[in-house]
This record gives C-alpha cells, sequence and structure tokens, in this order.
C-alpha cells in the first residue's frame, strides 16, 4: 500500500474536529511540503497552534508530527527509488540489485511486490472505465493490438483472446506497425501497450490513427504518460519489477480480464465463434493424450532381442 492511501485510510476511520480534519487534508494534498516543514510553519500556514498540528497526527493514529513526517519522507524516498529504478537500462537496474538476497527474502520481496502491481489494476481504473473501453472495443469495426519490443507478447496474448471471441482483431507486428495500420480509419480502435521508457514509434502509431479519426486506447504504467495526450482512453497498471525488467504480471492481469468481459458482453458471437473452434481444440487433446502407435514388427523385433 502506498505512504498516501495508507495516510487516507487512517484518516478516514477517526473522527476529527473541523481544524485537525483540515489539517489533515492539508498533509494528505501537500504531502512532499509537509515532509520538510515544522509543526510552527505548517501551524502559521494554516493560522492554528503547534499543539493543534501535533495533536491531529497523534488523532490519526502517530505517535508524534515527527513520526507522521518520517512517514511521508520514506513514501517520497521510495517513490523516487521505485522512478529512478524503472528509468535506468537494463544494466543499470540489475547493478542496482548486485548483492546477495537469500531465497526466501527474494521471494517475499517478489510477492509483496506483485501484489501491490495487482491491487493497482483496479485502485486506478475504475469499474465504468473498463466497462467503457470493452464496449468501445466491441463498437469497433476493426480492432488493431500494438505492442513495441519488450510488450509485444502482451499485445500477441491480447490478440489472441479476442480472436476467439469477436471479430476482425489485428496484432500489428512491430517491425511493420505503420503498414499495418495504414487502412484505420473512424469506425476502427487502435489498442497500445507502451510502458516506460516509452517508446517514439508508439507515439507515431497513435499519432496516426488520431488524425484518421480512430478511437485510440493507451495501457501504460502512468498517467503522466507523454503518449497520453494522444489516447481517447488510457488504462494504468504497475510494471515495477524486483530484477533488470519490467513486469508484465499486473497489465497481463488487466488484459484477461477486459477479454473475459468483452466475450461476456458479446455472449452470442463468443459462443459461435468458439462452436466453430471446438472441434480443434477436441482434436488438439485427442492428440496430447492419444498414446503413439507402436508398429507390430517393432514389438516383435524387441521381444526376440529379450
Amino acid at each position: 500500500m502506498g505512504h498516501l492511501e495508507d495516510l487516507r485510510q487512517r484518516i478516514a476511520q477517526v473522527t476529527l474536529t473541523r481544524k485537525e480534519s483540515e489539517i489533515a487534508e492539508f498533509i494528505l494534498n501537500n504531502a512532499s511540503r509537509v515532509c520538510f516543514m515544522s509543526t510552527r510553519e505548517l501551524a502559521e500556514e494554516l493560522g492554528t497552534s503547534d499543539a493543534t498540528v501535533i495533536r491531529t497526527a497523534r488523532a490519526i493514529g502517530y505517535s508524534s508530527f515527527l513520526e507522521l513526517q518520517k512517514m511521508l519522507q520514506d513514501g517520497m524516498s521510495r517513490q523516487i527509488d521505485d522512478a529512478e529504478h524503472v528509468h535506468a537500462s537494463p544494466l543499470k537496474r540489475i547493478i542496482h540489485k548486485e548483492g546477495h538476497t537469500a531465497g526466501k527474502e527474494a521471494m517475499e520481496q517478489f510477492n509483496n511486490l506483485m501484489a501491490q502491481n495487482l491491487i493497482s489494476v483496479f485502485s486506478k481504473n475504475t469499474p465504468e472505465k473498463l466497462e467503457r473501453v470493452a464496449e468501445l472495443m466491441l463498437a469497433s469495426r476493426c480492432k488493431y493490438i500494438s505492442g513495441q519490443r519488450p510488450t509485444a507478447s502482451l499485445a500477441a496474448k491480447f490478440g489472441f483472446l479476442l480472436r476467439m471471441t469477436t471479430d476482425r482483431v489485428q496484432v500489428v507486428d512491430d517491425a511493420y506497425a505503420l503498414e499495418q495500420i495504414l487502412d484505420i480509419e473512424e469506425g476502427d480502435c487502435l489498442f497500445v501497450i507502451d510502458f516506460t521508457p516509452h517508446s517514439q514509434h508508439a507515439l507515431q502509431l497513435l499519432q496516426y490513427a488520431g488524425q484518421r479519426k480512430a478511437e485510440t486506447i493507451l495501457l501504460t504504467d502512468k498517467t503522466s504518460s507523454p503518449l497520453s495526450r494522444c489516447a481517447n482512453e488510457i488504462l494504468v497498471a504497475d510494471v515495477k519489477g524486483t530484477s533488470f525488467f519490467n513486469s508484465n504480471v499486473a497489465p497481463l492481469f488487466l488484459l484477461e480480464y477486459l477479454a473475459g468481459r468483452m466475450a461476456e458482453k458479446n455472449m452470442e458471437q463468443t459462443k459461435h465463434r468458439l462452436n466453430i473452434l471446438e472441434p480443434y481444440f477436441e482434436s488438439h487433446r485427442a492428440v496430447k493424450t492419444s498414446k503413439p502407435d507402436v508398429h507390430p514388427e517393432t514389438t516383435e523385433k524387441k521381444e526376440n532381442e529379450t
């Protein structure tokens, strides 16, 4: 849980006076400033007393204002470290991680971070937004899915799931992306998956699709992404990893959820297309489970050798 989210929950769970509520709200909305303010400076800013500031900190669960301030400073430091880690090259990330980590500690660290990433999917995307994106894509005539290099596998998986339940889905090949969306037009949509560090190629695709009056959807890791201004809809998932690469756990989670919702909303076509595929599924299962044929002559030869 983020430090500000923890603070927000603490404030919501207690009863504060009007002045205490004002102080708590100011701290929540100005955390980067409060990190370096004394109780006197904060009191003067809000026209109150040092004692009221200290009482507010205690009311929301801290032993003192200094403890609350230390929590904010630690949270800001982690944010800076995370930002530097995400923007660093893979080589710099692995050098930053250099050093022995016990197996259990590494597992717990990975587990905690992936849990936070998964939580980010539904904390940063409202149900209404996810439903809106699903309906927008279903209403589109052609659905182009694009991923650039490290996100190409996500685009391929999303496209694979969508093809089974809806028509006219095209996964855009990174090498020939612009040529493949050349005919995109109003009534179509382009779904781009792109994370920090952002791709100039992805930006060009979004700009071109926008010029052609197609709907554009961006899945990224920050709403402040430079690609955001070119997208009609923005979905956000955290990609922080414990090693030298971004994690695809949360984005894949979001894409699978979105594909499932689209299948449910488009049930008749979903059943029709899956019915067509059913014999192929059955054939695949038969091949996987059947035993290989043994030629009689081979069996006889082995018996004679024995």
